[in-house]
């Protein structure tokens, strides 16, 4: 079983240093009760969840903000990364998630290499979830973790 919350909690403290440097506000938004449990590996969620950050961070520009917030929609539990950076080009949306894609070909930072995407995808197909983009209602890009629930045990 896994906990969505310290999953959240953990990706915002970690990048918190690196938004600040930059000017960028990164914030979580939890839901006031507990979010039932999800069932997957902790450490590799942590790791799909903590791209998304990572990227959302690089990719924002300072002033700007990031949200992490964790939701409950009928049996699912979703992690959405909000920012609102410059977002995926159409033409690009298609082949984000695939290895070493790039939409920039002139970007040379090393940090990236086009394959975190393609990572957390997988990942999060492994634990049994989806993870999917789409734009911002107002700027920038939307990420979504979708985990099944625990099924609720009945004493």
């Amino acid at each position: 079983p896994v906990e969505i919350s310290d999953l959240v909690n953990n990706a915002v403290d970690y990048y918190k240093g690196a938004a600040v440097q930059k000017g960028i506000s990164l914030s979580s938004r939890l839901p006031a009760e507990a979010l039932p449990l999800i069932e997957g590996n902790e450490a590799m969620l942590q790791k799909a969840l903590n791209i998304l950050v990572d990227n959302a961070v690089c990719y924002t520009p300072a002033g700007g903000h990031i949200t992490v917030e964790a939701s409950l929609q009928s049996r699912n539990v979703i992690i959405a990364v909000q920012d609102d950076g410059p977002g995926v080009a159409p033409e690009h949306q298609s082949r984000i998630f695939d290895r070493f894609y790039r939409a920039d070909k002139n970007r040379t930072d090393r940090a990236h290499s086009g394959l975190g995407l393609s990572i957390a995808r997988k990942v999060v197909d492994d634990q049994g979830g989806e993870l999917t983009y789409k734009t911002s209602e107002t700027h920038g890009s939307v990420f979504s973790i979708i985990l099944p629930c625990l099924p609720v045990r009945k004493a």
